[in-house]
């Protein structure tokens, strides 16, 4: 099985080209600011819950939000 390197993910790269604060991207989603920091900042790997909420919410797949595909 291949393993993922989170340190690839897209996360902070979509929410910064949306023009959106930590704060803002939480409030839209209902995800903790605290929790997207620590995605962002690779301390923690979010739930598959959370990625499907925010694929959604970008409008992209997961595999992309992890750094699996370009676009």
């Amino acid at each position: 099985m291949e393993r993922i390197d989170f340190k690839n993910n897209k996360l902070k790269d979509l929410r910064i080209e949306k023009g959106l604060s930590q704060h803002k991207l939480s409030t839209e989603t209902g995800l903790s600011q605290a929790n997207l920091s620590r995605w962002e900042n690779c301390i923690i790997i979010p739930n598959v819950v959370d990625m499907w909420k925010l694929a959604d919410y970008y409008g992209v797949t997961v595999d992309y939000l992890i750094g699996k595909e370009n676009d």
